[in-house]
């Protein structure tokens, strides 16, 4: 906890303001320390809890939406399930069941629907074909 006091007193305001408005990338700890430095600055809080509340909002939108998935590593993994390799089961998982808590620590799928169904199939042929490798 020393060590993020004195990095906190070392930083300028502006660096202060930067990292209290783009919390969600640093520790709670952290920024309770920062919060605590910009008071002792007499620097307003209220107008950059709202920033922070507003950029927890569009990375929770950004969260409950899911990413879309690579189509080129999509299409290479497709083809490593065909071919019956661990590698596109493992893709496959990832794509189809990986999650990631949004701001309120409510948990979402990392990828849309699309992607999680083609993660979903690609986990189907790559385990069917690699069942068929050790039939032959």
């Amino acid at each position: 906890m020393d060590d993020f006091k004195s990095l906190a007193k070392q930083k300028t305001n502006d660096e202060l303001v930067e990292i209290y408005s783009k919390s969600m990338d640093y520790q709670p700890d952290f920024i309770k320390i920062i919060e605590d430095e910009l008071t002792e600055r007499n620097i307003p809080i209220a107008p950059l809890k709202k920033v922070r509340a507003d950029a927890y909002e569009v990375s929770d939108k950004k969260i409950h939406a899911g990413e879309q998935g690579s189509t080129l590593y999509i299409a290479i993994c497709f083809l490593l399930a065909i071919l019956g390799g661990i590698i596109s089961i493992i893709a496959g998982y990832i794509y189809a069941y990986s999650k990631r808590k949004d701001s309120k620590g409510e948990s979402f799928y990392y990828y849309n629907e699309q992607t999680r169904k083609y993660g979903k199939w690609m986990l189907l042929v790559g385990a069917i074909m690699l069942f068929m490798w050790f039939l032959i």
